[in-house]
């Protein structure tokens, strides 16, 4: 017994329909073929994309589109698991990079951490005369990895 396939409308494109996983899209009613991309010097990453409107279209930005609305501001189609799995519930908006987000030097700190603003200058003192990351860790009552990404962020040994 075949499963029957959930489709969405697009909510811009409303002429488009696409299944839950992309592949079957119906562009005014008419099947699209779907291709497959490998791009160069990504070994076997490979993305599927269908042609309408004179436009290439990525299939995984078009599920996300269909069934989680459109993105905010600079968001990119991420995946909980797998590259190989299109299915929207695989799918969500996020920020490139996924769940592991680069810090930048102006990202507030954790509320969370034994750490303060006020330890920072003396754990970067602490770091130029060449003290080890795990004796400033047990100082801290920390772990070596948070002394270890406050470097990362703040130490410049030109100064």
């Amino acid at each position: 017994m075949k499963q029957e396939l959930l489709f969405a409308i697009h909510p811009v494109l409303i002429d488009l329909k696409i299944n839950e996983d992309g592949t079957e899209i119906y562009w005014q009613n008419k099947k699209l073929a779907i291709k497959t991309c490998y791009p160069k010097n990504r070994g076997n990453y490979s993305y599927r994309h269908v042609q309408f409107k004179s436009r290439t279209h990525r299939v995984t930005k078009l599920i996300c589109e269909a069934w989680h609305g459109m993105r905010d501001g600079d968001q990119h189609v991420q995946r909980y698991n797998g590259y190989e799995n299109d299915h929207f519930k695989n799918l969500y908006w996020g920020s490139r990079g996924g769940h592991m987000k680069k810090l930048t030097k102006n990202a507030k700190r954790s509320g969370l951490s034994k750490i303060n603003n006020n330890d920072i200058p003396e754990i970067l003192k602490r770091i130029k005369n060449n003290e080890t990351l795990i004796s400033i860790s047990i100082s801290y009552n920390t772990s070596v990895m948070s002394i270890y990404r406050i470097k990362k962020r703040y130490y410049d040994p030109s100064l």
